[in-house]
Formats: structure tokens, sequence, C-alpha cells
């Protein structure tokens, strides 16, 4: 495509309509189709008649060319076309450098929008576009190979990345409302000029969204924190009112022979460090009623649980503070046990003392998991 020079064009060279379109219209420029809506204003600068076919020279904002139609699409009467130029030759010469200028501004105005019909990849192999994304188009140029087959080269840009399409087929790349042959070639300078600012202010936009959504991960992270130390300085106060423990009793398992197995979670909530502990429990069948053990006969469970057990700290952190005991070797043998629960818990401490824990008291520090 050659450099346009800027002129003044006059458009009083020869006669001419300005005149609106009565019904929508498009015309076919070949590789391209311009898309016109009824109310458009168009200016006819020749007109011409062979039996019921009427061809017009005509232009508008960033078009120039000729068409042929059958009926006149304009709102114009016939006889001020009969005085128009046959021959439209020379008008259009006038009229497609005009025509030029205009696309030229457009298209540096982003204003040829169009969607890529699969993914557009630059020469730099910069993904510029997926399927049916918005592109806008801003250059054009048809290139030969040696061969004689035409290659397509399109200067095209979006949010995501700015550069010079090439393509094997046209048909891949349908455009509307893009004047192609009026764009500025994909080597004008301008062009280049445009697409390395659009990268650029890309790269930087990209960059400013990564850093933004860094810092948000970084407050949302800082937040999560925060909310964390929170519930556990609330949870470290709460045991610390549990003092000297409290309780986890988790759901009761049972083996092929019925034995009983009782899971047992004890934090210490006091700010001494405990050397054993003594459980006494009894399990309930479904109805509520202490089970027998199958093998003595006993209603009451019994285990020691082996420290140490530290002493609540007065940091959140409270590793070492609680111990789970496992009663995985069961002493207790009933197949109708369903519920397990505490009748006392006695706490022997490091320096021999001793706390036992029954009742109301026990039943506050206790938490019991039947499901």
């Amino acid at each position: 495509m050659a450099v346009i020079a800027v002129i003044a064009y006059s458009t009083n060279a020869i006669a001419q309509i300005q005149t609106t379109i009565t019904q929508d219209l498009t015309i076919n420029g070949g590789v391209w189709t311009k898309m016109l809506k009824a109310g458009d204003s168009v200016t006819i600068f020749s007109y011409k008649q062979n039996g019921d076919t009427h061809s017009f020279g005509i232009y508008s904002d960033d078009y120039a060319g000729e068409i042929d139609l059958r009926g006149i699409p304009f709102n114009v009467d016939s006889k001020q076309l009969k005085k128009l130029p046959k021959n439209s030759k020379k008008g259009l010469k006038t009229y497609t450098p005009m025509a030029c200028t205009k696309a030229r501004e457009k298209a540096f105005s982003g204003k040829y929008q169009t969607n890529a019909p699969e993914i557009l990849s630059t020469k730099d192999y910069d993904i510029i576009a997926s399927k049916n994304e918005p592109v806008i188009v801003l250059g054009y140029k048809a290139v030969q190979s040696i061969s004689g087959v035409f290659y397509f080269h399109f200067a095209v840009y979006n949010k995501n990345g700015a550069g010079v399409c090439d393509l094997s087929s046209f048909d891949k790349f349908k455009i509307n409302n893009v004047p192609l042959p009026f764009l500025p070639s994909t080597d004008d300078q301008q062009v280049n000029t445009f697409i390395a600012k659009e990268k650029q202010a890309i790269k930087e936009r990209k960059a400013a969204e990564m850093q933004a959504l860094e810092e948000k991960a970084r407050k949302q992270r800082e937040e999560q924190e925060a909310q964390r130390k929170a519930l556990e300085e609330k949870e470290l106060e709460n045991l610390k009112l549990m003092d000297p423990a409290y309780i986890e009793v988790k759901k009761i398992k049972m083996d092929y022979a019925g034995g009983n197995e009782v899971t047992i979670k004890f934090t210490n909530c006091s700010s001494f460090k405990i050397k054993y502990i003594y459980f006494t429990g009894y399990f309930l069948n479904a109805v509520g009623d202490k089970c027998k053990n199958e093998i003595n006969g006993s209603t009451v469970w019994k285990y020691t649980g082996v420290g140490p057990v530290s002493r609540i700290p007065n940091t959140p952190d409270r590793f070492g503070s609680y111990i789970k005991y496992f009663h995985s070797d069961p002493l207790f043998y009933s197949k109708n046990a369903q519920k397990f629960r505490l009748s006392s818990v006695t706490i022997e401490y490091m320096s021999g003392k001793k706390i036992v824990l029954s009742g109301e008291e026990l039943d506050d520090r206790v938490d019991y998991t039947d499901y």
C-alpha cells in the first residue's frame, strides 16, 4: 500500500449528491465487506444504468468505490442521478486518497474492531486473541509469494497483545466494516511505532495487575494469619478457663470380638506438668443402660494415661500441652456398647499432687463425640 500524503482534496471537482441510504447495504470489496445501515450518509459521485442494473460511484467517510445494484437504495430522485458523470474512474481517483486518510485516522483511534475466527498469534509468537475474542485491526497488506500464492498480513491488537499476524488464507479472518484497501500497510512506520507503544503499555499494565494481585494475596495471607492468631488466642483463653484440664472423647470403635476402643484427647490447662492421668468410665447401650464387661461382668472401665503432659503455655502455640490416648488394646468387651462416658479423672502432677475431677466439675470439661 502506498503511503498517502495528507493533502487537501477538492470535493467539488465533479458533481456529487449527498444523500442517505434507505435500506441496509453491504459493499463488497473482494476480501472485505462494509455494512451500511439505513439512514447512514453517503455521497454519490457517478451514476450509470444498464437495463435494470444501476452502477453508483460512492464514498462515505472511509470508503470510496463503485457498486452495482438493482434499484436505487438511496433517498434521491433518479433524475438527479442521471445528471452525474457516467464514467466514475476520475471521481474514484479523486476520492480514494481521501478515503485512505479517513481510514488511517479511524484505524489509529481503534475504530475497526472485529472478532478473531481462531487463536491469533503474532510473528514473535505473542498470543493476542483466542477464538471469537475482539481485536482491533490497525493495518493490512497482501503479499504474493514466488509461487503466486497470496499471504495476508494484519496489524492487530487487543488488551492481551499487539503485533502482525500472517494468514495464508484470508477466509480465516472475516472482517466486517474494515476497509482493508484503505488501511496503512503493516510495514508503515506509524503502525510499527503504535504496536511498539501498545506492547509496552500492555506489559506495564500486566505488571501492575500482577503486582496488585500479589499485594492482594499478601494482604489476604496477613488477614488469615491475624485471624488464626486471634482464634488461637481466644482458644487459649478459653482453655485457661477449663483449668485444670479439657478432655475430648471421640466416638468408640468396636473390634471383631466386641472389644471397645476409646480415643481420648487430654489437654493440660494448668500451670503444672502432669505425670499420670487415671481415667474411670462406663459404656452405655442403645437404651442408656450401663453395659457389662463380658469378661468379668463389671460395668467399670479404667485406663492409666502416662505423661508427661506439659503445662499450658502463655502463647497460642500449645505444642506439648495436650496428648492423645488410643485405648487400642480393649479391656472392656460388650457388643451392645453405643456410647462412652467418663465418671472420674484423677490427675497426678510431677510434684506428686493429685486432683480428682468428677460430677459437674468433670462434665463441664468434657466434650463427647457420639456420631
